[in-house]
């Protein structure tokens, strides 16, 4: 299924639709099958999937909506598998709840078919002692169409229909400052666990490419344009009882410069061009009194005409 910009709207309208009518007894489903083992079981298990649909409602209800370009998305994946470790906080999201979807994800990180995530505040009662009251909730969907080509997944016990993406999992982390090895998120026994931060960035787990996307959507390497629904869109929202007014933010890779020699201070003649490896670097910001991780773009470097060789990867962009 392919999704462009403009469908962010209607496809937020059908998941919120889906989630209303079906959320509770599908979440209800796989806590009996043992799949919903992320949430810590306070209720009875009809009161748990009852909670969770209309938690999920509310995250969607609330969401702003953000759509990542094939080329972003790589990018996004390339530098979160070598994303230094920082602690999230709530100004760091590109807003309060969203949902996100990355165009080719899978193609680039095919070890997890996620496509499109999710986010808000992690809701009263869910873990919160070990969040500490406070901690973000990242739901993951996979494409509908990826779901039914799986061999041996039987999901005829839910009798209900599947959504065009389909919930599947979610991540709990805590706000602020942790002590090393702290990392906040439900493990698939249901309980709260404590991974070293370098291995869960080097698993590339959702959270990692959310906090990746998060940071890069803040640099002058990221474009962001505004898209709203055209005028027979708003009236199929209109019909469906859904915002007609929401726009979806299109998040794009600028065209990287160029620089005609590697360095102003050197004498040294180049005969060639090279292409910079990309990188983070950590840089501080005196009004938050902390530190965050900005990412260095490959850039092509020497004179201006002369032969281009090796050196990473060039991102063929356009404006």
């Amino acid at each position: 299924m392919t999704i462009r910009p403009q469908d962010l709207p209607e496809l937020r309208a059908e998941l919120l639709t889906w989630q209303q009518q079906h959320g509770a007894r599908y979440f209800t489903s796989c806590l009996r099958a043992g799949a919903q083992t992320s949430y810590q079981p306070l209720l009875t298990t009809a009161e748990e999937g009852d909670q969770l649909a209309r938690a999920e409602a509310a995250r969607l209800a609330e969401a702003e909506l953000f759509w990542v370009s094939p080329e972003m998305t790589e990018l996004t994946v390339a530098a979160a598998r070598s994303m230094p470790a920082w602690s999230l906080e709530p100004e760091d999201l590109p807003a309060p709840s969203g949902l996100i979807y990355f165009d080719g994800l899978p193609t680039v990180r095919p070890e997890f078919p996620t496509t499109a995530m999710a986010w808000g505040p992690c809701p009263p009662g869910m873990a919160t002692q070990a969040l500490k009251n406070t901690g973000l909730w990242l739901s993951c969907y996979v494409d509908r169409d990826w779901v039914e080509a799986q061999e041996g997944l039987d999901l005829s016990h839910m009798r209900i229909p599947l959504g065009p993406l389909v919930y599947d999992g979610e991540s709990i982390a805590a706000y602020g400052e942790r002590e090393t090895g702290d990392v906040a998120f439900m493990s698939d026994a249901g309980r709260i666990v404590e991974v070293d931060d370098q291995t869960f960035i080097n698993k590339c787990s959702s959270l990692v490419v959310l906090k990746s996307a998060s940071l890069l959507m803040r640099q002058e390497l990221a474009a962001a344009n505004t898209i709203e629904p055209d005028r027979a869109t708003r009236k199929r929202l209109r019909r469906q009882g859904a915002d007609e007014d929401v726009r979806t933010r299109v998040i794009e890779l600028r065209r990287p410069k160029t620089t005609a020699n590697p360095s102003g201070e050197s004498s040294r003649e180049y005969h060639h061009r090279w292409i910079t490896r990309g990188h983070w670097r950590q840089q501080w910001y005196p009004a938050r009194q902390l530190h965050r991780p900005v990412w260095i773009a490959p850039h092509i470097k020497g004179p201006e005409g002369a032969p281009l060789i090796g050196g990473e990867k060039v991102y063929a962009l356009k404006r």
